[in-house]
């Protein structure tokens, strides 16, 4: 991976509801955060785990899971508990 003196900035487009649109970027001002650096640290942890950095459900859950290569992975089932412990952690 390229040093920061060497990465080259792109522009992504997406379309998403304005709802989400507009919760999202109020918990992003929340935790101190652009839209795009969250963006962007979601982009960067998928990288590294090679998968979505929690699980996607209705359920809010926190579990543990081992993958085949016996790497731990806390994962999170919503946005509202990766936030809370995103939040945790700045503390």
């Amino acid at each position: 991976m390229a040093n920061k003196k060497e990465e080259k900035k792109t522009t992504l487009t997406i379309t998403i509801d304005e709802n989400v649109k507009n919760e999202f970027a109020e918990i992003c001002e929340e935790l101190g955060m652009s839209v795009s650096g969250a963006i962007t640290i979601f982009a960067k942890q998928m990288i590294r785990e090679g998968q979505l950095p929690f699980i996607p459900g209705s359920k809010a859950k926190r579990k543990l899971e081992i993958d085949s290569d016996n790497k731990a992975a806390i994962t999170y089932s919503d946005l509202e508990r990766f936030v809370a412990y995103i939040d945790a952690i700045k503390k």
